[in-house]
C-alpha cells in the first residue's frame, strides 16, 4: 500500500483489505521474492516488476514485464499449468520463467529471462537465489480463479 502499487481499499477494520486478486498477490509473492526485509523492497520491487523480455517466448509477448508474466500466470490456470520454475537472482537483478513445452515435465522446457537488459552479466560468486515452487503457483492460480 505505501508504494501505491495496489489499489487503496475504501473503510477500515476487518474486512476492508486489498482484494485476493492476480494483481495483488502476483504484487505481494514478487515482494517476497526480491527482498528480505522492508526496507529493501520499494527499489527492489520496482526494478525486478518491469525487467522485461527482449523477444516473445512461450506464452509472453515481447516487451512483456516480470509482474504482466506472473500477473497472466495467477490469472490463467492454463499458463499456470505449463510452468515449470519461477527463480528470481537477486544481486543481478534477473528472474528466469521456464514452462513446459510437451507433457513431461523437466523433459522439455523452454526459459524466458526478465530483467534490466538482455546483456550477459557476470555471475557473483555467490548468488542469492529465490523461487516460488510451480506447484504453489498453480494452486494459487486455480484458487482464484474459482474464487477461493
Amino acid at each position: 500500500m505505501r508504494l501505491k502499487l495496489l489499489q487503496k481499499p475504501i473503510g477500515r477494520g476487518r474486512g476492508s483489505g486489498a482484494d485476493a486478486s492476480a494483481e495483488t498477490v502476483a504484487w505481494v509473492l514478487l515482494a517476497v521474492l526480491v527482498a528480505d526485509n522492508l526496507s529493501d523492497i520499494g527499489g527492489r520491487l520496482k526494478i525486478f516488476a518491469n525487467g522485461k523480455i527482449g523477444a516473445a517466448r512461450g506464452p509472453f509477448k515481447k516487451g512483456c514485464t516480470l509482474i504482466d508474466a506472473l500477473r497472466a500466470i495467477l490469472d490463467r490456470p492454463e499458463i499456470a499449468s505449463k510452468i515449470s520454475v519461477f527463480i528470481v537472482n537477486r544481486q543481478i537483478n534477473t528472474a528466469l520463467i521456464g514452462w513446459m513445452v510437451g507433457e513431461t515435465p523437466n523433459i522439455e522446457n523452454e526459459y524466458v529471462s526478465f530483467g534490466e537488459s538482455n546483456e550477459p552479466k557476470q555471475f557473483p560468486d555467490v548468488l542469492v537465489r529465490a523461487s516460488i515452487t510451480s506447484d504453489l503457483l498453480r494452486e494459487i492460480a486455480n484458487k482464484l480463479h474459482d474464487g477461493e
